[in-house]
This record gives structure tokens, C-alpha cells and sequence, in this order.
């Protein structure tokens, strides 16, 4: 069985392969198709039955990753839960689990129910209801860009790859300096950047440290709105998890 580390090596290795620009590209596309499906009846049904093979099945079982291979080619998307397609779907299965679990209350109403009986149980739901209340729309979104960054396994997609694919710029900023990724372009600039600093008077360590700092700062990092898109995926799951053990939270 692959280790937490040996997968990340895997998808770096992916990640290396496909061309930002293409996944981007590719991401951008799959994103306005995943629209474009959430009405298509078929879609739904091979979601749902993907779902079931997904639940009857071991993880890494061959059989079920070769149904999301025929899957992905079919619909050229990769695989959601089906509950995550449309926001209907979404806050329809977050109910019925709910009153599966006892975890909601139905007020009943009969031809003899008073408005005045009515308004009376929804000022009684209304204080037990604390607030903010959750945007599910954001939720799914979130929960939706969780599952491509994990399971995306032809692209690699990163919350760089959506954030430029949903329209944000990219900019440049401090990226982290590993010997490793220096280019000979990056090694010329910091070497006459040295060489002036060194010239003007500068401590060797502090002028060598400062060109590295130059250097950098001119590399490309990530879309201004990646790590928005990267916590938000972060707490999506972690509210699905509270969700599925505490409604209205």
C-alpha cells in the first residue's frame, strides 16, 4: 500500500507532466461541463451508480477505478458524489440524512393548525437556530474543489489551477528559494546582483541573501485567490464532517 509521501510524489510527478496553461485550460472547461451535466439525467444516474460500486468496493479495487476511467472518458469530467451536482441535490441528501439520524424535527400542520399555532413554532425554531446560517452553495463549491485537488489523478489540479481557471490573475510575490529549482537564468541575475552589492560595500552573507530575495521575488507564484480557494476546500470538509453529526451549526 502507497504511503501518504510516495502519493504526493506520484501526483508532483503528474503535476510536472501536464502544462499549467492545459490544466488550467482543461479545468476551466471541466468546471462550465460539470454546469452543463447537473441537469442531464444520465449523468446523474452514472454518478449514482458510482457512488454504489465506490461504497460496495475497497479502496484502490481495480474494478471500481476502471468504472471511473469509462467514466471520465464519457463525460470527459471526473466523478462527483452525486449529492455534490446541484445545490438542490446538495441540501436535499443533508435533510434526509437528517431525519434518517433523528437529527430534525418535522412541525406537523393539519387543516385545524392556527397561523397564530404556526407563527408560534417558528419563533420557537428561530431561537434554537444560531446564526450566521451556512451558504450550502459555497459549501458545495468548496466541497467540489476538495475533491478535484484529491482526486484529480490525470491532471493534478492545485487551488492555483482553479483559482486561474475561475478567473483570478496571476501575480508575483515570495515563493519559497530551494537550491533545487534555481535555474541558469535565476543563477546569472543573483551572481550580478552579488557582485554589485558586494561592490557597493555590502557583507558578502547579508548582499547574497539579499540578491536571492531579488530573484525571487521576480518568479511567478501563485493567483492572488489560491489560498482563499485552499482553505475554503479545508473547511468545506471539515463543516461536512460537523454537518453529518450536528445540523444547523
Amino acid at each position: 500500500m502507497k504511503t501518504n509521501s510516495s502519493l504526493r510524489e506520484a501526483r508532483r510527478a503528474v503535476h510536472s507532466i501536464v502544462p499549467r496553461n492545459q490544466r488550467v485550460a482543461e479545468l476551466r472547461d471541466m468546471l462550465k461541463r460539470y454546469d452543463d451535466l447537473s441537469t442531464n439525467l444520465e449523468f446523474l444516474r452514472n454518478c449514482k451508480d458510482l457512488d454504489r460500486l465506490d461504497a460496495g468496493t475497497e479502496v484502490g479495487d481495480r474494478n471500481f477505478s476502471v468504472a471511473v476511467v469509462i467514466f471520465y472518458l464519457k463525460w470527459n469530467v471526473y466523478p462527483i458524489p452525486h449529492f455534490l451536482v446541484t445545490d438542490r441535490i446538495f441540501r436535499a441528501t443533508l435533510e434526509h440524512f437528517f431525519h434518517k439520524r433523528g437529527l430534525a424535527t418535522d412541525r406537523r400542520i393539519s387543516p385545524f393548525t392556527t397561523l397564530r399555532e404556526l407563527e408560534e413554532s417558528l419563533r420557537a425554531i428561530k431561537a434554537k437556530l444560531p446564526g450566521p446560517k451556512l451558504n450550502l452553495s459555497s459549501l458545495r463549491v468548496g466541497l467540489i474543489h476538495h475533491f478535484l485537488m484529491i482526486h484529480s489523478s490525470f491532471h493534478g489540479f492545485t487551488p492555483g489551477d482553479i483559482a486561474l481557471a475561475t478567473g483570478s490573475r496571476a501575480k508575483r510575490g515570495n515563493s519559497a528559494w530551494d537550491t533545487d529549482y534555481i535555474s541558469e537564468r535565476e543563477l546569472r541575475q543573483t551572481d550580478r546582483i552579488l557582485k554589485e552589492l558586494v561592490k557597493s560595500g555590502t557583507d558578502y552573507t547579508k548582499a547574497n541573501a539579499v540578491a536571492n530575495r531579488r530573484v525571487k521575488k521576480r518568479r511567478w507564484t501563485e493567483p492572488k485567490t489560491a489560498p482563499k480557494i485552499r482553505m475554503a476546500a479545508r473547511r468545506a470538509l471539515q463543516t461536512l464532517l460537523k454537518l453529518l453529526n450536528q445540523p444547523n451549526i
